[in-house]
Order: C-alpha cells, then structure tokens, then sequence
C-alpha cells in the first residue's frame, strides 16, 4: 500500500500538492518529501512517517541561511538549491518560489547524473506549480 502524503494546506490545494509529492515519490532513490513553507512550518509530506518533519524543517531552515549567505557574500546572486551529499544518502533542497521550499531526501542509491538530467524536468516543473499555490 502506497502511503498517502501528509498534507496540511487548504482543501482546495490539498490534493494538487498530494499528487505532486506522488509523482516526486517515483523518481529512482527517492526516499522521502517535504514542502516547507518559509515560516518554517512543513506543508506537506510524503515518506516521512518515521522522521521528525520539525528537524527536517529546522535543519533546511539552517542549511538555507548558512548557504544563502554564503552566496550572497561570493557574488554569486540569490540560493536556488543546495545539495548535501553523506555515504548514507543526499538531501536536496530547491527553492520553490518566495515561501516555500522542496526538500527531497534521497537514499545512497541515486543516480545524480540521471536526476539532473532526466528527472530535474520534472521536479522543475512542480517548483513552478508550488510557486503558484504559495
């Protein structure tokens, strides 16, 4: 049985933002979800029944400030995404418009060269709808 998102937003984007984590789900080395909203409250949720959805957010809410940072003081324009590499998996984090933020934590199977050149279209296209629900 496929686990249903966790999702607290209103009715009418409740199942446009399941949906969507559903089709993020399938992408290969997926492991878990999260749509953090930028009062650091997380949104919504897929795969996350056995974390604290508080430290995912506490910790994208740190790993944001501290890379945003740095990349203003590098000159290098405004933070897009960051991606946090360990041997027991990689957690990436993308922008998704001015008040929310996609969090993808992915197990140590991924395949980096395929997610960004054949699945980083569809995470894309859901940043722009997220964009457009928040």
């Amino acid at each position: 049985m496929t686990p249903q998102p966790q999702v607290v937003m209103p009715t009418g984007a409740r199942a446009d933002l399941g949906s969507l984590l559903q089709v993020l789900k399938t992408i290969d080395g997926v492991r878990a979800l999260s749509i953090v909203a930028d009062t650091g409250i997380p949104v919504a949720s897929l795969g996350t029944e056995n974390m604290d959805e508080g430290m995912i957010a506490a910790m994208t809410a740190a790993l944001l400030s501290i890379s945003g940072r740095a990349s203003q003081e590098f000159n290098q324009g405004n933070l897009e995404m960051i991606l946090t590499k360990a041997t027991g998996g990689t957690t990436l984090i993308v922008d998704a418009g001015p008040h929310a933020t996609m969090v993808m934590l992915l197990d140590e199977t991924v395949d980096l060269a395929k997610l960004f050149t054949r699945d980083f279209a569809v995470i894309d296209r859901i940043r722009t709808i997220i964009k457009a629900i928040f």
